[in-house]
């Protein structure tokens, strides 16, 4: 007969990055969201009012030269650094709460496959993917930021030209939501579930290339809002809640009534934009021959 053991086993340990032994996904990938988004909004906050000139502050310190012209290097790459990390947490901020219907909908994947004695990578490292894909571009928004800041500071422009310019890129960014491409992203973006399905694994690396794959998707479906971000030049917290609202308002929803919508507003704002800028009157002369 065999002895009872003196002292009762341990219960194992459940791994926090291991989707598999977490015991409530859901709502750890729930406050993951939560608090990420609130500390980035905070920061932004607080840097605009650190400034001392309010909300207009933070985001008109993105876009002006930083310091472009000071002859050596350490203040170009000073201010492309501070543009880089504002970039980065002002996409944190606009972009991840767009993500959390996705987090979730792969929490409850990692939820059922626990239950089947299935392992699964964490929800947090597929958000950590998804991240990454927006820090990426937040730097190569801050290097585009840097260059053009550069090129403007060189050239001298006509008074009209930023008028112009931004009312061509509003165009186009309208004419990007009837693209196929748009479309094919958002319906990603809506229904990732059989991409979720698809994807998930039990290590670590399937989780991040899962949260990059649903990252790339998200930037194809915001590529357009964010390209204004960048050449707007004078966005304020209020534009980025807009913007932000106007991208989990796409996502949410169905069809193609809504980015049409917006695609079709972002048109004739941008057409009103740059008739504004060249004149009227130069327009009519233009169309008229006189």
């Amino acid at each position: 007969m065999t002895p009872a053991p003196l002292l009762p086993s341990a219960p194992a340990r459940p791994d926090p990055l291991a989707g598999g032994g977490a015991s409530r996904p859901a709502a750890t990938t729930a406050a993951a969201v939560a608090v990420l988004t609130l500390a980035a909004w905070g920061a932004l906050l607080a840097e605009a009012l650190r400034s001392g000139a309010g909300a207009d502050a933070l985001l008109s310190a993105i876009c002006r030269p930083t310091a472009l012209d000071g002859g050596a290097g350490g203040p170009v790459l000073a201010g492309f650094g501070f543009a880089a990390a504002l970039w980065s947490v002002m996409t944190v901020a606009m972009m991840l709460p767009t993500a959390a219907p996705m987090a979730l909908a792969y929490a409850g994947i990692v939820e059922r496959r626990s239950r089947d004695g299935q392992r699964s990578a964490s929800p947090l490292t597929v958000l950590a993917g998804y991240l990454a894909v927006w820090i990426a571009v937040a730097i190569l928004a801050a290097l585009a930021q840097t260059v053009l800041a550069g090129l403007a500071s060189r050239l001298a422009l006509p008074p009209n030209a930023a008028g112009v310019l931004a009312g061509f890129a509003m165009g186009a960014a309208g004419l990007y939501q009837f693209s196929d491409w748009k479309d094919r992203c958002l319906a990603v973006c809506r229904r990732p579930d059989r991409e979720l399905e698809r994807g998930a694994g039990p290590s670590t690396f399937s989780g991040l290339r899962l949260g990059v794959e649903q990252g790339r998707a998200c930037l194809g479906c915001c590529a357009a809002t964010m390209g204004l971000m960048l050449l707007a030049g004078s966005m304020n917290l209020v534009w980025m809640a807009a913007l932000a609202s106007l991208a989990m308002v796409e996502k949410m929803s169905a069809g193609r009534a809504v980015p049409r919508a917006i695609g079709a507003g972002l048109i004739a704002a941008g057409l009103a934009v740059a008739v504004s800028a060249v004149g009227p009157e130069a327009v009519l002369r233009a169309l008229t021959g006189r």
